[in-house]
């Protein structure tokens, strides 16, 4: 099978990179807006332990440029979907893939695994996304190779520049797919 290029949006690296660059965010970057049992329950925690979604979906990581209410009403009017959206739909759908997929999520090491593709590579990045961490994107973008290789940042985002920024996100495709 031929590929023309790979977009990653929402990439993730490693689980491990990804789980320690939510820690550092949460410890490091936004300490002062933690509540106290959070940031006690986080101090307990191993740094590359797998951190809570709660966290991140609390303290702003997945959503910037919108609201989870937003979010809500852009899915559930999208015309694609047969069933209408719902957050418990989606929050069952979320858990159940988290659950097929939990093996081989945590066995993938894109820096060990590979650090050569033959075809270009995009990363699509939110600014703000803490779901799949950029730090962990960054470095491996460093070590790879590839015929050509972009990052494009979505500024206004967080993990769901393609409702945060559709505008864009469409423009970009488009662009680095059939320009």
């Amino acid at each position: 099978m031929d590929f023309y290029a790979y977009v990653g949006v929402g990439q993730v690296v490693s689980e491990k990179s990804m789980n320690h660059a939510r820690y550092e965010w949460l410890t490091q970057k936004i300490p002062s807006l933690l509540s106290t049992k959070d940031s006690n329950d986080l101090k307990r925690m191993d740094p590359y332990a797998p951190v809570s979604i709660q966290y991140v979906w609390r303290y702003g990581g997945v959503l910037h440029n919108i609201t989870s209410e937003q979010l809500g009403q852009i899915m559930s009017s999208s015309p694609y979907s047969p069933e209408k959206f719902t957050s418990d739909l989606y929050d069952r759908g979320s858990a159940l893939s988290l659950r097929m997929l939990e093996t081989e999520m945590n066995s993938i090491d894109l820096l060990e695994q590979a650090t050569e593709v033959p075809i270009p590579i995009y990363f699509f990045l939110g600014r703000y996304d803490y779901v799949t961490p950029s730090a962990p994107v960054l470095e491996y973008f460093k070590r790879l190779h590839a015929p050509h290789k972009e990052i494009i940042w979505f500024e206004q985002s967080g993990h769901h520049m393609d409702v945060e920024e559709p505008e864009k996100f469409q423009q970009e495709l488009i662009n680095k797919l059939l320009g």
